[in-house]
């Protein structure tokens, strides 16, 4: 839930230097059960591209974006295109279940 934060020192070996940090944070997530099902394609990159992927982010309550799904790499076909396998995200992991909530594609 908003709030959830843990932060902790990460140390090396014996105790002597100071690493970084380990920041956790936590969110309540509700029992949502329906699914997004997707078909993804991509033409006409205006960058040169051989593997593409696909990142969904989604805007947690603390105001930070974090990673909900990735999908697979695959061959971009600059002539004909390229599409993903269908897939299948979960609303809950997504968008919380709220279908006005942001993401970031």
């Amino acid at each position: 839930a908003e709030g959830q934060t843990v932060t902790k020192r990460i140390i090396g070996p014996k105790g002597k230097k100071e690493r970084g940090m380990l920041i956790v944070v936590g969110e309540e997530r509700e029992a949502i059960k329906s699914v997004l099902k997707l078909v993804l394609s991509v033409h006409d990159l205006s960058v040169r591209a051989h593997d593409v992927f696909v990142v969904f982010s989604r805007y947690r309550d603390d105001g930070e974006w974090v990673q909900a799904h990735e999908t697979e790499f695959i061959r971009y076909n600059k002539k004909d295109g390229s599409k993903w396998d269908p897939i299948e995200i979960s609303t809950a992991v997504l968008c919380k279940g709220s279908m006005t909530r942001d993401i970031l594609v």
